[in-house]
């Protein structure tokens, strides 16, 4: 396909709806091959979706391009009508959309005051604001624009000034530290703080799996399914504002080679290449007793999932009860290998598990039915309070411990659909302690004004000591 704006911006739409990836992030993997036009392809794409019950309602009453999408087999050239449908009526394209060459564009052309006609009679009459064609229900309302603070390479007080000189609206979130809310509709995306690097795009509930994991200094964490790389980055920075020594103190994972290079471009555009290590590998083809992945602490796992959590999913054609119980369920086997092979890994005291999904069958099924197998409860792994001031908890009467999960409902909390579940052990295994012994040590070297004691002979009463302790720990580890 060309490096025209609007064929591309179809193959993103016509991607996403075969569930390749949420449509941001397919864009972004298309960035290269959009050259100087990628702002325009997002906006194409990103409008084209947001608008799209509205174009379907029009198409209907258009006979000519009606008939012209029951002629195309190709999703891509289905999705293609869209796009020039929308810039010829909605957009500010009509012109743009006149001049191209081939049928499909002649057609919407020639019909684009029909279509116009149409989107009028639906809504009333003229409008004059685009978004008054949404009408007033929650996904007219949407989503707040959020941006995380890249503390790699800038400040949350910097950010703030910056953007608070130019006029914006904006707010920190309650939950989230360095996450910062504008209104729905700002557009930041061409912005110098999004360019450098300083300020990421990220949904709030994306951010939820790293601040739910909160790493210790030092500590090295592997995202398993690590694209598009928002919370590799998130982690990275995390890290790096604790004081984090550790070089790489983040393995990053994806077996995917598009995905793959979109991690990369983006652990690079935000300044923590020293940071994080990048493997383009399988996460269940690790072995978890190998470097680096045995000395792992902390695993975020965020599988491929239903999506259907997002708001901005390209809606797919209804398939029928059947379809989708199997295909839900072929998912929820797959999450609950990776799950599993998360909590095998020796040395790591939590995990984060999480999807965009709503179902039931994806989120607090999975983890009810790994937690009843015998090698993680052998593994002494157990549920703790994720998020404890978050208010929305797991599905009740799903099992015993959902309450420990958390999830995000759009309507109620201005964010994605999201599920989360946090893993910790309840007791330290042997090579735990041993992990915690270096630990101690890169501490005291971190703190020369605390005096660091030798071991007396009495070393074996206190290594008693640690044992009870050790014993005594219910939940979670404190090293």
């Amino acid at each position: 396909m060309s490096n025209d704006s609007y064929e591309i911006a179809a193959e993103a739409l016509s991607l996403a709806e075969a569930r390749r990836g949420s449509l941001r992030g397919i864009l972004f993997s298309l960035k290269g091959k959009s050259g100087g036009n990628w702002k325009s392809v997002y906006a194409l794409a990103h409008e084209t979706q947001r608008f799209l019950e509205v174009l379907e309602a029009a198409i209907e009453e258009c006979t000519a391009v009606l008939e012209l999408c029951k002629g195309l087999r190709e999703r891509n050239l289905w999705w293609l009508v869209r796009v020039l449908c929308y810039d010829a009526t909605i957009g500010s394209g009509r012109k743009k959309v006149r001049s191209r060459k081939g049928s499909i564009a002649r057609i919407v052309s020639k019909n684009a005051s029909v279509l116009l006609d149409a989107i009028e009679a639906q809504h009333g009459g003229q409008w004059h604001n685009r978004n008054e064609l949404l009408g007033n229900g929650d996904d007219a309302k949407g989503l707040p624009r959020y941006a995380r603070v890249n503390l790699i390479k800038g400040t949350r007080e910097r950010a703030l000034s910056i953007y608070r000189e130019e006029g914006y609206e904006v707010a920190v979130d309650e939950h989230i530290p360095n996450l910062l809310i504008f209104p729905r509709g700002t557009d930041l995306h061409g912005h110098e703080t999004v360019e450098r690097g300083e300020v990421i795009l990220q949904d709030k509930s994306s951010c939820m799996a790293a601040e739910a994991i909160s790493p210790r200094p030092n500590w090295l964490v592997l995202d398993a399914c690590a694209a598009p790389g928002n919370k590799t980055t998130h982690l990275a920075s995390i890290l790096s504002s604790k004081g984090s020594t550790r070089r790489p103190c983040v393995l990053a994972v994806d077996r995917d080679e598009k995905r793959f290079q979109t991690l990369k471009d983006r652990v690079r555009n935000a300044g923590a290449e020293d940071l994080v290590q990048c493997t383009r590998t399988d996460f269940l083809s690790i072995d978890p007793a190998k470097k680096p992945f045995c000395d792992v602490r902390a695993i975020v796992l965020d599988p491929s999932c239903s999506g259907s959590g997002l708001l901005n999913r390209v809606s797919v054609s209804k398939s029928s009860d059947q379809e989708h119980v199997k295909r839900l369920d072929k998912l929820a086997r797959v999450q609950k290998l990776l799950l599993k092979h998360a909590l095998s890994f020796p040395n790591v005291v939590v995990v984060s598990y999480s999807t965009c999904s709503i179902h039931k069958e994806e989120n607090e099924m999975v983890v009810a039915s790994v937690l009843g197998d015998d090698v993680v409860v052998s593994g002494s792994w157990g549920l703790s309070r994720a998020l404890p001031q978050w208010k929305n908890r797991g599905l009740e009467h799903t099992f015993d411990e959902s309450q420990m999960c958390i999830r995000t409902d759009p309507g109620l909390d201005n964010t994605n659909g999201f599920f989360l579940a946090k893993f910790e052990r309840a007791q330290p295994t042997p090579g735990r302690v041993l992990a915690m012994a270096e630990e101690s040590k890169c501490t005291a070297a971190k703190q020369p004004e605390r005096s660091i004691v030798k071991p007396q002979p009495k070393q074996a009463k206190a290594s008693s000591r640690r044992k009870r302790r050790a014993k005594s720990w219910k939940r979670g580890i404190r090293p």
